[in-house]
């Protein structure tokens, strides 16, 4: 066999399902492999729809991946690969590449692959001896499921046409990794800050699973402690019984006094509370200067063990899940805005749903709204790069499972080409395209900041976008909604592609 052959058959014992591909030449020889042997090819147009879906794919439980052409395909698909790395999603990102001669012609296509994945902090391994296909490219799954990151692998377009021998299948597996301890003094400290009082615990995305969930509840009942839910989890199950635990504020201006009294923080899962962005004269840490604040778990350490470390520690068991709320109907006949766009999505999901959320400022409740929803399993949007939505709902499709998405218009606009691979392949994806003409966010924070920029710099309505016929010129089924009962109607229709171009009103 050759090097692409043993390449294809190396990640299918990996686990991976599917691979999110937009090729070029470099790549057909992998790409012919991979149609023969699997893992099965998925044609996307656009390389930040391939990074999207591989994203979802891992934060979904499997090893995500995605295959682009050379440097400039990569380059392509930064921003998403940017949010997989914040999201903490194992994925590999297979990359073409020409082989050390052919890159000292300094050919057009010739990019400093090892400079773009340092650019965004992720791990880069370069394959070009079709002897260590193998060994390498399982190396590279070790780093992605220990470390939850996506790494970048180089595959040298010569290498995958060689002559290539399959390693010793008896290699140990890559998903073994032995969680260390938790030191003892780490768990004093933070034991000695919540008997002190005042003490505030953020908790990340894993240690918003239900089980963990109920868990950290119980250790505020207990003992006082507060919890707060990171800003944008990336990843977990939801709904009916999950009870509600308050967000930490995207703004400055509303994060500062949640963490106004705090004598101390402890965070878990995620990182230290900080402004997004800096501003002239402002502290970007948002905890009390005089407050301590310790992350309770290490690098490689599961927040889920600390946690169930520090309830031991604590004499706490877990408290039985709260009775869940009706979501209460609001009127059929008013316009939809951010509060009844929120509602009516969360009384549209169903069981198993998998909801992607990254409605923004179009309805900024839907996360508090979705605890009372039937059990699902949410998918958030912590990395900032906008336009990943419509992406991850055609990764989350792949998998056979039902999705809603939550778009809106500006961050749709990024990577719309989702849409058509979505149709290509028959998924079952419902798309509430939330259309509120501009980018809400800009407008929000120059306000803040007390400027006055002209608006066609933050308006999309000049000449407004024919959302409707976008997706539908990429095959899927379009509605229109203004109001509640429009929105309820369209969202009883979840089969196959159906794109919902909700307008909102500010």
């Amino acid at each position: 066999m050759n090097g692409a052959e043993l390449a294809a058959l190396t990640l299918s014992d990996l686990g991976v399902g599917v691979v999110f591909a937009n090729p070029g030449t470099s790549e057909l020889v992998l790409v012919d492999a991979l149609e023969r042997r699997g893992p099965r090819p998925i044609l996307v147009t656009h390389e930040l729809v391939a990074m999207g879906a591989a994203d979802a794919h891992g934060r979904l439980g499997r090893l995500g991946a995605a295959l682009v052409h050379l440097g400039p395909g990569l380059s392509n698909g930064l921003a998403f690969v940017h949010d997989a790395r914040r999201a903490h999603t194992p994925m590999l990102v297979l990359v073409g590449e020409h082989p050390r001669s052919h890159r000292a012609l300094d050919t057009p296509l010739t990019m400093r692959i090892a400079s773009l994945a340092e650019a965004i902090d992720v791990p880069m391994i370069a394959i070009d001896d079709p002897a260590l296909i193998a060994p390498q490219l399982r190396a590279a799954a070790t780093i992605a499921t220990t470390q939850r990151t996506p790494v970048v692998v180089t595959l040298d377009a010569v290498a995958m046409e060689r002559e290539a021998t399959p390693s010793d299948p008896s290699a140990p597996p890559t998903t073994a990794h032995e969680a260390p301890s938790i030191p003892r003094a780490r768990l004093e400290a933070a034991i000695d800050l919540v008997r002190a009082g005042e003490c505030t615990l953020l908790l990340g995305a894993r240690v918003l699973e239900p089980d963990a969930r109920a868990l950290a509840r119980a250790i505020a009942d207990d003992t006082g402690l507060r919890l707060l839910a990171e800003t944008f989890p990336a990843s977990h199950r939801y709904g009916e019984g999950a009870g509600r635990i308050e967000r930490l504020a995207y703004l400055p201006l509303m994060a500062r006094p949640q963490l106004a009294t705090a004598r101390s923080v402890l965070v878990l899962g995620t990182d230290a509370p900080s402004a997004w962005f800096a501003h002239l004269e402002q502290d970007p840490r948002l905890w009390p200067l005089a407050a301590p604040l310790v992350r309770l778990d290490g690098q490689d350490e599961d927040p889920r063990v600390v946690l169930e470390h520090l309830a031991k520690a604590l004499g706490v068991t877990p408290a039985p899940p709260p009775t869940s709320q009706p979501i209460p109907a609001p009127d059929p006949h008013a316009a939809l805005d951010g509060s009844t766009l929120a509602a009516v999505i969360a009384r549209a999901v169903q069981a198993d749903d998998v909801v992607i959320d990254e409605a923004r400022t179009a309805a900024p409740a839907l996360y508090e709204q979705l605890a009372d929803a039937r059990r699902h399993h949410y998918i958030g949007h912590p990395g900032g790069a906008i336009g990943e939505g419509a992406s991850l709902a055609l990764g989350a499709a792949t998998l056979g499972a039902s999705v809603l998405a939550v778009v809106a218009d500006g961050g749709f606009l990024y990577a719309p080409q989702a849409i058509w691979t979505m149709v290509r392949e028959h998924l079952d994806v419902t798309v509430v395209l939330a259309v509120n003409g501009g980018y809400r966010i800009l407008e929000i924070e120059q306000t803040i900041a007390g400027l006055d920029l002209h608006p066609e710099l933050t308006r999309l309505d000049d000449p407004g976008w024919d959302f409707a016929g976008l997706a539908a010129a990429m095959g899927a089924r379009t509605t229109t909604a203004t109001t509640v009962a429009e929105l309820e109607a369209a969202l009883r229709d979840r089969h196959g592609v159906h794109v919902i171009v909700a307008t909102v009103s500010q």
